[in-house]
């Protein structure tokens, strides 16, 4: 079976906030927004991917937000360009978001940021070549 990524679907508690951030933190541009069984529903493009952002719907109940690390999808990793970790992590901080972790390793530097309600975003800069992409690495193997 050949698959292709295509979404991650995030529930927020403020909609509108959520799009806010994602489009001014990280550049996402909407590609498409509307209401969807009585919440709001907007896709956006970012990194190469697309994440679906939406409200809660009348009559859910959604669990709260967990810590990290935890079960199920516990962040989302994105690389910057050379040299863009640092100037990224000053946005952050300048914004008032909190950085959850950082490190710099052999290979690559990387920093934990907190997203609305509890989403964990990780940036990436590496100190060589990429890595192939993930279908690149789908089709090596």
């Amino acid at each position: 079976m050949k698959l292709t990524y295509e979404h991650a679907h995030i529930l927020h508690a403020d909609h509108d906030e959520a799009v806010r951030f994602y489009r001014e933190i990280l550049g996402a541009r909407v590609v498409d927004s509307r209401e969807r069984k009585g919440a709001p529903q907007t896709k956006l493009m970012i990194g190469g991917g697309m994440l679906i952002v939406r409200g809660v719907r009348p009559g859910e109940d959604p669990a709260p937000p967990g810590r990290t690390p935890r079960m199920g999808v516990d962040h989302i990793g994105f690389y910057v360009g050379e040299g863009e970790l640092e100037a990224a992590r000053a946005i952050l901080l300048e914004r008032g978001v909190p950085i959850v972790e950082e490190d710099d390793m052999p290979h690559l530097k990387y920093l934990y940021f907190q997203g609305p309600d509890g989403v964990v975003i990780e940036l990436m800069e590496t100190k060589g070549p990429l890595p192939a992409s993930p279908q690149e690495q789908d089709e090596e193997s």
